[in-house]
């Protein structure tokens, strides 16, 4: 839950996430279906956006990814840091930045090989759109990871035994596994590798 606790995690997802998701993707689905084109079918979310709030857009999305990443990179500090205290991980320099909260932290070597490996992946891509089958390849394994840690949820810390956790989750790896499989074998040609 990090720094926020379930209360308000909980109110910002069912009280702004959801909605803004349901509506985003509601609006983007009924404008491809207006306008019946490759291309609004293609990249909806820029092709809905009229030329006037271009610009306006793309500073929202410029932010939104800067969010992301910082999102990204934290989780990153805080999986190496436990990985480090569970002694699964080498030991590494790890420094706490406010000495009133324990999770905020940095490590330095995590942060420098995040920084190499987005310049190298920057530098042998060139653009985003060459990476979105390594995006789509990444997404389908958390997927699936996402269920396999149910099942050990279940198990280990709801008690559930193991055989009735795994068949309660069978339509979702089917679907998951389904997805995945076919998912790796287009995507592999367009550079899902990156991902494995």
């Amino acid at each position: 839950m990090g720094h926020f606790g379930r209360g308000p995690i909980m109110l910002s997802w069912f009280g702004l996430v959801l909605p803004a998701l349901i509506f985003c993707y509601t609006g983007q689905a009924a404008y491809v279906l207006s306008v019946g084109t490759q291309a609004a079918a293609s990249n909806p979310f820029w092709s809905a956006t009229p030329n006037a709030l271009y610009i306006v857009m793309l500073i929202f999305a410029t932010i939104t990814t800067i969010i992301a990443s910082q999102a990204m990179i934290t989780g990153c500090f805080g999986l190496i840091n436990m990985a480090v205290s569970l002694e699964l991980f080498p030991r590494v320099k790890v420094v706490n930045t406010n000495p009133k909260e324990k999770a905020h932290i940095y490590i330095p070597e995590v942060n420098f090989l995040l920084g190499l490996g987005t310049i190298i992946l920057v530098l042998a891509f060139r653009s985003s759109g060459a990476l979105t089958g390594a995006y789509g390849v990444a997404v389908l394994f958390t997927f699936n990871m996402s269920t396999q840690l149910y099942v050990q949820v279940l198990h280990r810390v709801y008690g559930w035994n193991f055989l009735v956790a795994f068949c309660c989750l069978i339509p979702f790896m089917i679907v998951d596994g389904t997805l995945l499989v076919s998912n790796l074998y287009m995507k592999m040609d367009e550079n899902g590798w990156v991902t494995l």
